[in-house]
């Protein structure tokens, strides 16, 4: 049995020189890997999908295909469409983060055709999974929050993040319009965000980085089925007014933004995360302590929540298991607080979405301020 904390993508480039200290100055990483592999080893069970995972992703493929027949279907009235619009883009921000997400990681199965198969719902969703390996699955989850490196705490110039970030007048009101921009996710992500990152030969800590033809048709395939089932085909069914077609197609993708942005920053944008900014010699703290400083659970009690969020506000046990299926952090959590309370280090956690969502009000007020 093998859980990695990061598995980088096969593709040979040269990176920046940004390392993390050494195994040797904490013993917590070793520790709760070995608590972690203990309690795998001993219930019999794999760390990756089980009978419940398997469920929910029927569960939910059935519920966006639903929620997408009743747009198209005849005889409905427009208000229960735009409701229709609604679920949809809410299921399709949890078929990315419940399913997608850990196919990505490769921790749904063993099977790795099964992970790339189950990997194709972000594509479906309107973004790339080719693309999300590098700037997610490596550069965010190794440089986590680290300012500069980071590529998804970084919205700069729009929306001042790190304190190391440039200031600028308009930042002072950044907690107003920043749940706006956080509903544009989707729309950015799908219109523009892959192919400038596709694009680019230097991403986060990559400086030669470069993508085979498949990848590329990957991108455009993608985009071009994503065009035919949410402008296309709706447009030839319904034959509906411009203005109504427009309703419906922002409804479904600023929810579908709004709910990834949110959930996102929740993890990583709060007053008691670090942000931290290489030093000098480009060295950071142990790798384990460096995942659990610069991320927070939020609402682990609430069963519903991590059922649609795919586990993905117990961040704390993502980043230092990301191999592992999410169905498992509730009790991953148990373990990672038991091994951390013995070691003295210290778990960022919000009962409750309220007290997150306040935590990162105060976050983008604190650093909307110009400096001194």
């Amino acid at each position: 049995m093998s859980l990695l904390f990061v598995r980088e993508p096969a593709v040979v480039v040269r990176t920046r020189s940004v390392k993390f200290g050494p195994t040797s100055s904490s013993s917590f990483g070793v520790d709760v890997r070995q608590a972690v592999l203990d309690w795998f080893q001993a219930q019999g069970i794999s760390p990756k999908a089980n009978r419940a995972m398997v469920l929910k992703t029927i569960v939910l493929v059935s519920g966006v295909a639903a929620a997408y027949g009743s747009i198209l279907a005849s005889g409905v009235p427009w208000s229960a469409r735009w409701c229709s619009c609604v679920f949809l883009g809410l299921g399709l921000a949890s078929l990315g983060m419940a399913i997608g997400h850990d196919a990505l990681h490769g921790a749904y199965s063993n099977r790795p055709w099964v992970n790339r198969l189950l990997g194709l719902a972000f594509d479906v969703a309107g973004a790339n999974g080719h693309i999300w390996k590098f700037t997610h699955n490596v550069v965010h989850h190794t440089y986590t929050n680290v300012d500069g490196v980071d590529m998804d705490i970084d919205l700069d110039p729009l929306v001042r993040m790190a304190a190391s970030t440039r200031w600028k007048p308009y930042h002072r009101y950044q907690r107003f319009y920043a749940f706006g921009l956080y509903a544009l996710a989707a729309i950015h992500w799908f219109l523009a965000k892959d192919f400038v990152y596709f694009a680019r030969r230097r991403l986060g800590p990559y400086l030669t980085l470069r993508h085979r033809w498949t990848a590329w048709a990957g991108l455009v395939g993608g985009r071009m089925l994503v065009l035919f089932y949410s402008v296309v085909l709706p447009a030839w069914v319904l034959r509906p007014a411009w203005w109504m077609f427009l309703i419906g197609w922002l409804t479904v993708y600023l929810t579908f933004g709004l709910v990834l942005g949110v959930t996102f920053q929740l993890a990583h944008a709060v007053t008691p995360v670090e942000m931290p900014v290489p030093p000098g010699s480009g060295r950071l703290e142990a790798f384990a302590l460096h995942q659990v400083n610069t991320t927070a659970d939020f609402a682990c009690a609430n069963r519903l929540l991590t059922w649609y969020l795919g586990g993905l506000n117990f961040q704390v046990e993502h980043h230092l298991f990301p191999e592992v299926c999410s169905i498992h952090y509730p009790r991953l959590r148990h373990i990672v607080r038991e091994v951390a309370a013995r070691h003295g280090v210290r778990c960022r956690e919000f009962p409750t979405v309220r007290l997150a969502l306040a935590s990162h009000v105060q976050h983008l007020r604190q650093l909307g301020r110009a400096p001194n």
